[in-house]
């Protein structure tokens, strides 16, 4: 069940956000503490037709009541007595509170950093207050971070966990609350107007994450590095699974720089694939116990498969770059090695560049590198025996195809900045930096009438990449293309 939380100002709002919260949810959380005057509780609950959830949290509970503890505990005894389906009452003032009629009790408890023994403690600390149910709150931004409460969460309870967890975590741990069965998922009735930090929205959960379909069998797909792409990523390919009739579901979550204890955590937690953006895709190869050839040279994994002997990283990136390229190239005349003997500049020393570099060798191009690390850029060009042009002097250096590979050169005239000016009529840019849009210097290529290369149709290329890798299906780059515009 979607908990939807109402976090009104005064009584005449309330009625309003309660009607609008009953037709996006199946429970409606009441949230009394930010209401400047004491509500008609009973109008309220009654006023539509949904269970509700009374609650009254202090601020350091995440709320914002500031009356003293006897006055909450006299606003939520009056607030049972209109008997909604729950009142949610946090574990230190429980005992005050009595049970009443029908109103079932949702005894919370807030910790931060917790081991997972204090966590178990607390549990069933709370649930011996005559609790239906335990909800407990912490704040996380990393799995790491998260962990001790989601291995609480993992194992079966006799008083029902519903997990709350603030920050960058809290995405991952709703859907996997869903999977192992938690009563409801909080969510915001709209983006902006969320009851705590990171909370997702009903639209974040039902359209883009298709929280309805998860259950217990459901395989979820690690997404990690993804910044801008996220949300349009993980719907496409959700739609996609969901259309072909597979099972897996995108899973986005954040890791810290410590993978130490990651394998036995995604173990736990039964995940056997990692889809991993340009965010992390360096960071992952270490994780990796076996890399495919092109993953290895490049110290560059977009994709992680665990199986029998450990988790297998590989590299998608440079095919459907060096895919998307020569079709580029094919439009005016169809050549079956178009990048042959053609001059190719890779401006960027980072893994993705390394990548591409590789494509571009092993399509017989002509390769030259650059890069404001001259240090590391030397070292790659004699790693890969070709040609390197100082970043200074990238201005006298003319080529057939320039390829941007490096977020962190920037538009400009600075040291570490490349002007547009250096792109010419007729030169054949490709701009990899801002997957799938065009960065400030790919728009600066298109002003200066060079010929850029279409980086969505690569982008979905790598999709299709991802969707292959992780159900054995395939997908046509039109299916991609019409599942990625019904998601923007």
């Amino acid at each position: 069940m979607l908990t939807v939380s109402v976090i009104p100002t005064s009584r005449r709002l309330a009625a309003v956000d309660l009607l609008n919260a009953s037709h996006n949810c199946d429970v409606i959380e009441l949230c009394l503490d930010h209401l400047i005057k004491e509500p008609n509780v009973g109008k309220l609950v009654h006023s539509v037709n949904k269970p509700m959830i009374i609650s009254c949290r202090t601020p350091e509970e995440g709320g914002v009541f500031h009356g003293t503890a006897d006055e909450r505990v006299h606003l939520l005894r009056m607030a049972i007595v209109a008997e909604p389906a729950y009142v949610e009452i946090d574990a230190s003032i429980a005992s005050s509170i009595p049970r009443y009629g029908k109103t079932q009790r949702v005894v919370s408890v807030r910790g931060l950093r917790w081991s997972s023994d204090e966590w178990e403690s607390a549990y069933q600390a709370a649930a011996n207050q005559d609790a239906d149910y335990v909800k407990l709150v912490t704040e996380a931004h990393t799995l790491e971070e998260a962990w001790p409460l989601l291995k609480l969460l993992t194992k079966k309870h006799t008083v029902p966990i519903i997990p709350v967890v603030e920050g960058e975590m809290s995405l991952m741990f709703s859907l996997l609350a869903r999977k192992y069965g938690s009563p409801w998922i909080y969510a915001a009735l709209e983006p902006g107007r969320e009851s705590f930090p990171g909370q997702p929205s009903v639209w974040d959960l039902r359209d883009i994450y298709f929280i309805e379909d998860i259950n217990h069998e459901t395989h979820f797909v690690g997404m990690i590095g993804f910044e801008l792409t996220r949300e349009q990523v993980a719907q496409t390919l959700n739609r996609a699974y969901q259309s072909r009739g597979h099972g897996q579901r995108c899973l986005p979550f954040v890791i810290g720089e410590d993978h130490s204890r990651l394998d036995s955590q995604l173990k736990a937690l039964k995940i056997t694939s990692l889809i991993v953006g340009s965010g992390k895709a360096t960071a992952m190869f270490g994780f990796a116990q076996h890399l495919e050839e092109v993953a290895g040279l490049s110290k560059y994994c977009d994709l992680l498969v665990s199986t029998d002997d450990g988790w297998h990283g590989y590299n998608f990136i440079w095919r459907s770059a060096l895919r998307g390229l020569e079709d580029f190239l094919n439009q005016d005349q169809q050549d079956q090695r178009p990048l042959n003997r053609r001059t190719v500049l890779v401006v960027g020393a980072t893994g993705l560049a390394q990548a591409v570099a590789i494509g571009i060798q092993r399509r017989k191009g002509l390769l030259t590198l650059s890069s404001p690390d001259e240090k590391e850029g030397r070292s790659l060009a004699e790693m890969y025996d070709c040609r390197f042009v100082p970043f200074r002097a990238i201005y006298e250096t003319l080529a057939d195809v320039v390829i941007l590979a490096d977020e962190e050169i920037s538009s400009g005239t600075g040291r570490n900045e490349l002007s547009p000016s250096y792109f010419r009529p007729g030169m054949v840019v490709l701009d990899m930096t801002r997957l799938p849009w065009l960065s400030e210097l790919g728009e600066g290529a298109l002003e200066h009438q060079s010929k850029v290369v279409q980086t969505r149709e690569i982008f979905f290329d790598l999709i299709r990449a991802w969707f292959k890798a992780t159900t054995g299906d395939r997908l046509e780059q039109e299916d991609v293309r019409k599942l990625w515009d019904e998601a923007a």
